[in-house]
């Protein structure tokens, strides 16, 4: 559901005053002269508007419905008794239950909130949130992919809505690549590579397979270079061609009884810094992945051992952030780390640093 105003239904804790438009100024000039306004309720453009509307919500949930707000994800709400988990980004509200239920607690949620409701999705029916399509397969499988138009709106945006796909989403540079390492963008040409590259951080957060090329071309955001054009291309060639793509998560055989951790690391590959890349991806069992990511190191690695471990702790803390928000509604799982390095299996189940004390000692 959307509601609607949102801000506009929660109390401020401080003075603000606004001025009146100019159509209420010419109306009561005569009568009240020069004047302001004195807001009695948050406002959009405020700068505690969103923080005071999160709360006002927060209350109502909690104080007058029964929600228990998590304590990982502040904006999850969770009824133990009737199994409904609801998630509220600003204003936007979705939930998870069974038909019945929902129905009823939104209808009681909009006798707080001016509530625009939404109807219960069907099986092969979709719905559109925060710029991502949710597809309802069946009763146990969902997909999650860009939202409709999504992709062909950023290859309009560079130039690229009649070019052909690719193959593969990047390649390691080659010499003339590598010339062009120098040839810095014009300014025209660096505003569309920004709006293109922050368009893609968000738009392909679920697809694995395009993650560390997006991760090299926000490397090059603030100074980029004929290179990171071509490379950037490539990239949405890549898109276009599997625009179909899609993430699926089953859960058909019931809770999983484990968190899967997938990591693994390069070695020094970023020829600039010399800093490693961290990627991995987290699965609820075999029912599906639920987040992937390529993230640089934040310290050089001395060794290919040590970037490996780096990648791991990354992993282990974003499937524990996962057991805790299943644990915080009623679900206990069991992280498990999977990973082909041997060097850095044995320096996690080594206690203290051993023969990598400089691991201890760096910043």
């Amino acid at each position: 559901g959307d509601i609607s105003a949102a801000f506009l239904h929660a109390d401020i804790d401080e003075e603000i005053y606004v001025e009146p438009c100019q159509e209420d100024k010419d109306k009561y000039e005569e009568q009240m002269g020069n004047y302001v306004w004195k807001l009695k309720k948050a406002l959009y453009g405020t700068r505690k508007g969103p923080a005071a509307f999160q709360e006002h919500l927060a209350n109502i949930l909690t104080a007058k419905m029964n929600y228990k707000r998590l304590h990982v994800n502040p904006s999850m709400f969770y009824h133990e008794t009737k199994q409904i988990l609801l998630d509220i980004h600003v204003d936007d509200a979705i939930g998870a239950g069974t038909k019945q239920v929902l129905e009823k607690e939104f209808a009681e949620l909009g006798k707080h909130v001016h509530l625009k409701i939404n109807e219960t999705l069907k099986e092969g029916e979709s719905f559109g949130h925060l710029g991502r399509k949710y597809l309802k397969v069946n009763r146990h499988t969902w997909r999650c992919m860009p939202g409709d138009g999504y992709i062909k709106d950023t290859l309009k945006l560079a130039g690229l809505d009649t070019c052909n796909g690719a193959g593969v989403p990047g390649k390691n540079p080659n010499d003339d690549e590598m010339i062009q390492e120098s040839e810095k963008l014009d300014k025209n040409q660096h505003w569309m590579y920004r709006q293109v590259v922050g368009r893609n951080q968000f738009g392909i957060e679920e697809r694995a397979d395009c993650q560390y090329a997006q991760k090299m071309l926000a490397h090059d955001l603030s100074n980029p270079t004929q290179s990171s054009l071509t490379r950037m291309k490539r990239l949405l060639r890549y898109m276009k061609e599997t625009e179909d793509f899609a993430q699926e998560i089953c859960m058909k055989d019931g809770m999983p009884k484990h968190v899967d951790a997938w990591a693994d690391s390069n070695y020094a590959n970023d020829r600039g810094t010399r800093k490693s890349t961290s990627c991995g991806s987290i699965m609820l069992g075999s029912r599906g992945h639920i987040k992937n990511y390529s993230r640089g190191q934040a310290n050089v690695a001395l060794s290919s051992g040590e970037a490996e471990n780096n990648a791991n702790c990354t992993a282990v803390c974003e499937a524990v952030f996962i057991r805790n928000l299943f644990a915080e509604i009623g679900h206990h799982m069991i992280v498990r780390l999977h990973t082909d390095s041997s060097a850095a299996r044995a320096m996690s189940q080594r206690l203290g640093p051993g023969k990598v004390k400089h691991m201890e000692v760096k910043t």
